[in-house]
């Protein structure tokens, strides 16, 4: 997919995992996580924002962890 940007963690952002794309002529900003389990996939869109600054990593950061415990909680469910 053109565009897609794997995240690193930077100061502020520990966003690793994670990926970004663009859309509307790079006005609008998608961070997403997708997670493999065996035959379990998980696509988690972890925030969309204008694309303003940071905006769309500074919401995802402030909502990781909770990103974090419900993707563990989908995988144990479906063991």
């Amino acid at each position: 997919m053109p565009g897609r940007k794997e995240l690193e963690n930077q100061a502020g952002r520990p966003l690793a995992g994670y990926r970004s794309i663009y859309l509307d002529k790079k006005s609008i900003r998608i961070i997403w996580k997708v997670t493999e389990n065996e035959t379990i996939e998980v696509a988690i869109v972890a925030g969309i924002a204008e694309r303003d600054g940071m905006l769309a990593y500074k919401l995802v950061s402030r909502r990781k962890n909770d990103f974090e415990k419900f993707i563990e909680h989908l995988m144990k469910e479906q063991t």
